[in-house]
Order: C-alpha cells, then structure tokens, then sequence
C-alpha cells in the first residue's frame, strides 16, 4: 500500500498521477506574488452617526487615548445656583474642572453633571450624565451655550 500524499489523491484507474503538475512546482507554488508586507491597507473608518452642530458645524473632539469617562457616577446632591458660581463666557476658568464631576447649567434651562475632558476657546467636550439611563455619555456644546458651572 501507498503512503499517504496529499498531492496525490486523485489518481485515475490506471494508477496515472493527474497532480504531479502541482509537485512540481516547488516552493514557489506556495509563495504569494504580491507578500503582504509589501502592499499599502487602506483603512476606512465610517462615519459616525450625525450629531448637533458644534463649534461651526465640527463634531467635538475625542478624549485622548486611556480618556473615557469616569468609572463612578457623579455625586447624588444637585447643586443649588449662588454667587460664586463661574460664568463659561471664560473658559479658561473651566479648565481648572478638567477630569473633575462639574455641574453645569445651561442658557436653555437645562443642568447636569457633566466631566470635561476638552476645554477649547470656543467649544467643551467630555461626558454627561443620563440619570435616567445611570450611564455617561459622550457630549460636547458651545462654550457660550454654558451659562454658569461648578466643578467639586
């Protein structure tokens, strides 16, 4: 009997090998023309899903790599509004509430726990809290949309 042979496993009637062809191609049978290493992989990311205007119609930034929201949830108290409550029009006084829990209250009406993790010029990015749903969730707005906020 035979020995096993991959490449030879179909032989006619007659004992004819119909693969020697393939045997006989060697190494290079098995050796891709185009090696990968060699070729350019485009990668495409799609797009994410449409958001609200933001700082002249741009998406808001992305926290850095190892960035993410906190792995708490914010304090339970809502913050009651006094004086000495900082304006956002100034959002360099913000920037000392960088990966700190802020409360923010905004010219809409609107107020919530928020985590900054990007102060620019025009424009606050980090992440908001849903209480209805116990989780962050990513958020940036126009800085002048902020209308006071404390950071603890």
């Amino acid at each position: 009997m035979k020995p096993y042979d991959s490449l030879n496993q179909q032989n006619d009637h007659n004992g004819n090998d119909q693969n020697a062809h393939l045997r006989n191609m060697g190494k290079d049978f098995l050796v891709a023309p185009y090696p990968l290493e060699n070729q350019m992989m485009e990668v495409r990311t799609p797009p994410g899903p449409p958001g609200p205007s933001y700082g002249g119609g741009q998406p808001p930034p992305r926290p850095p790599h190892g960035g993410g929201p906190p792995h708490i949830a914010p304090p339970l108290f809502t913050p009651q509004l006094h004086e000495g409550m900082y304006k956002a029009m100034d959002t360099g006084s913000m920037k000392r509430c960088l990966y700190k829990h802020t409360y923010i209250w905004l010219k809409n009406g609107r107020s919530f726990w928020f985590y900054p993790t990007y102060v620019g010029y025009n424009s606050v990015a980090g992440y908001r809290w849903r209480r209805s749903q116990q989780r962050w969730a990513y958020y940036g707005t126009d800085a002048h949309e902020i209308q006071f906020f404390h950071c603890y």
